[in-house]
């Protein structure tokens, strides 16, 4: 065993690459940036297969369902959205939400407010 890249164990048990990246975030495996510990994958297959196959970075849900990105954090909070954030690249992060819990729960998400009261505030003194 040991560890093995992440690409490669995602082929290896039929997982998305971002399933495993999540488990990684939840702490359901050990991690490093590019390596997973195959052991503690084997250990937590079910839980990571249990994770949503198909996620979508919260910028462009805002822009493809109309929904705002405080809408989506909101939802986050209220545990009607799944999401981590993920280093892409020297400095770069971005908010991955699941795919299947946005359009599950898009009309309630689509109620929450659109803005803050800071941002509502804002808006109106300009």
């Amino acid at each position: 065993m040991g560890w093995v890249r992440k690409k490669e164990a995602a082929a290896r048990y039929g997982l998305s690459f971002l399933q495993i990246q999540y488990a990684c975030n939840r702490r359901v495996v050990r991690c490093t940036q590019y390596m997973v510990d195959e052991e503690g994958l084997r250990a937590g297959l079910e839980e990571v297969r249990a994770a949503p196959k198909r996620w979508i970075y919260s910028t462009t849900a805002a822009k493809k369902y109309g929904v705002t990105r405080t809408q989506i954090a909101l939802a986050q909070v209220k545990g009607l959205l799944r999401g981590f954030w993920m280093k892409m690249g020297q400095g770069w992060c971005g908010f991955l939400i699941a795919v299947e819990d946005l359009e599950a729960n898009l009309e309630r998400i689509k109620a929450l407010p659109r803005y803050t009261e800071a941002e509502r505030a804002g808006a109106e003194r300009h």
